[in-house]
């Protein structure tokens, strides 16, 4: 099996297609369920907002759930598939969780250290556990998306992230966060 992400945020993808990106919780269930139906998808998960829509599906074969992410989106939105492609980023496997990753950090976003980003992140969780879409890897990305710091210690395993510094943050629930002002990324 192979994670993989089909995504469009701020960096590539024109505002006026992001719009039509921005699924609601309806709409998010709905492209769900048609991407869950096909033969090439085991698990999916997408996270919506206005700034960025990410497509996570667990599947055997990476260019047959590629190829089906982008049609169902392009029926779903109701354009054509080559409009999508010149305007998203695909991530398979190792590349796939470690965006996953920054985008739960919050190191992918359009204001880095937004906390919105995680809660919209387990918003889609919850809702792909809640229509039975996300199963057992998407249960392990989840959880290792609640811990900033196990986020922390595998973006530095894979040498993206530098700590300067031990200084932490302690957030509203009492969880220690690293400090994103003390950090460098590449």
């Amino acid at each position: 099996m192979h994670l993989t992400v089909v995504g469009f945020n701020y960096k590539n993808t024109p505002l006026s297609l992001r719009e039509r990106l921005a699924f609601d919780r309806e709409k998010s269930v709905a492209v769900n369920k048609s991407l869950i139906n096909q033969e090439v998808i085991e698990e999916i998960l997408t996270v919506s907002t206005c700034n960025r829509t990410e497509i996570y599906c667990v599947g055997s074969c990476i260019s047959g759930v590629k190829e089906t992410i982008y049609h169902i989106i392009a029926e779903a939105i109701k354009c054509g598939v080559s409009e999508l492609l010149n305007v998203s980023y695909v991530y398979s496997d190792a590349e796939a969780l470690k965006h996953l990753f920054r985008v739960a950090a919050s190191l992918d976003a359009m204001v880095v250290g937004e906390a919105q980003v995680l809660g919209q992140l387990k918003g889609a969780y919850q809702a792909a556990v809640e229509y039975n879409t996300a199963m057992l890897l998407m249960y392990a990305v989840e959880k290792a998306g609640y811990d900033p710091e196990a986020i922390a210690k595998y973006l530095k395993k894979l040498g993206t992230y530098k700590s300067a510094g031990e200084k932490m943050t302690i957030n509203e629930k009492g969880d220690v966060l690293p400090s994103i002002k003390m950090a460098e990324f590449k």
